[in-house]
């Protein structure tokens, strides 16, 4: 441990030398010369530990389920652009000319009219989008906040037009699920929630949609106020899940629930899945950052993807084909993705 110490003290020094603040080979080579001992090594270890990547790691692997029901992605989406054309009278002076004589005649003040843009009605209330992982099923709820009440009624409805509860309901870090009350009561039905720290992919990808389709339907029928209702909702639900085909699954929802396509849906998940990712193993006892909070405007190049602060991995638990990681300090369950290895 002492050698280690010694090691970082002459690496630190190099690279917050005036000169300093390079890549790893460039203090690599630096340190090397004051101290042949140093290697690569001992540069990459004192890099994962004390200089912030600013990067998310290329790549990605994505999730198979195997079965309808397996997992729910939810997420909240708002639409908050502005898209009610509205006419607005504005003054406009024209340009001033001359007369005949060459004497400067200021230009009239005409009232003109142009078209501006309002937001939708309740444009600050939010939907609640599902989306079944093996079958694309969706389904929108619209909310009237975010509390913990709110959330558990609309998991309750959605549950209900999804045809059943999932094993596995995997979100984002939305303050109302995480709450106590919701999580008493999904242990209560028997799902577990699992919270990512960075997206929810196949939901997130659904919503795009989604927002487009309801978008273009209002431009055409004008009726702005119905975008929220659960008749408006669940038309377009419909089209996706009934008359649509996905393009991963190249099936429609509801045929892709069917129990005689569920190996051909499946063998088409598996032959489409990113695996483009390679992670080392982790094993308890290992030191780790965490994937950090979001970023605030303009952080992305000045702050790290990765919490500062170091742990190490209390235990690993396999559920349903995935492994979750605790640590010792920071609470709660880590995907593989979420966790940087230290060496």
């Amino acid at each position: 441990m002492e050698d280690d110490n010694w090691k970082d003290n002459i690496i630190s020094n190099t690279y917050h030398d005036e000169n300093g603040f390079g890549s790893r080979v460039d203090t690599y080579k630096k340190a090397h010369a004051l101290e042949p001992e140093i290697g690569m090594k001992d540069v990459a270890a004192w890099y994962e530990a004390n200089v912030e990547n600013k990067k998310k790691l290329p790549g990605y692997n994505s999730f198979v389920a195997h079965k309808p029901h397996e997992e729910y992605q939810v997420d909240l989406m708002w639409i908050t652009d502005k898209v009610i054309p509205k006419t607005v009278i504005k003054q406009h002076q024209q340009p001033n000319t001359k007369d005949e004589k060459g004497k400067k005649v200021t230009g009239k003040i005409l009232d003109v009219e142009t078209t501006e843009y309002d937001p939708l009605p309740d444009s600050k209330k939010p939907l609640m989008v599902f989306c079944d992982v093996f079958t694309r099923r969706i389904w929108v709820i619209p909310l009237e906040g975010s509390k913990a009440a709110a959330l558990i009624t609309a998991l309750q409805q959605g549950f209900v037009q999804m045809g059943g509860k999932p094993e596995i309901l995997y979100s984002d870090q939305e303050g109302g699920i995480k709450s106590n009350e919701a999580q008493e009561w999904f242990a209560k039905n028997n799902i577990k929630s699992i919270f990512t720290r960075a997206h929810a992919a196949f939901v997130e990808r659904q919503i795009r949609t989604i927002k487009d389709m309801i978008l273009k339907r209002l431009e055409k029928s004008q009726d702005w106020a119905s975008w929220r209702t659960p008749e408006f909702l669940a038309r377009i639900c419909k089209i996706r899940n009934e008359g649509r085909e996905n393009a991963t699954t190249q099936m429609k929802p509801i045929d892709a629930e069917k129990e005689e396509n569920h190996e051909p849906v499946l063998t088409r998940l598996e032959a489409v899945r990113k695996t483009n990712r390679s992670y080392s193993p982790l094993r308890v006892g290992d030191r780790v950052k965490y994937y950090g909070p979001k970023k605030k405007a303009f952080d992305k190049e000045f702050t790290s993807v990765w919490d500062k602060k170091a742990d190490r991995i209390k235990s690993i638990v396999r559920i349903h084909d995935q492994n979750f990681y605790k640590l010792e300090k920071e609470p709660g369950e880590f995907l593989r993705a979420e966790l940087l290895k230290l060496h």
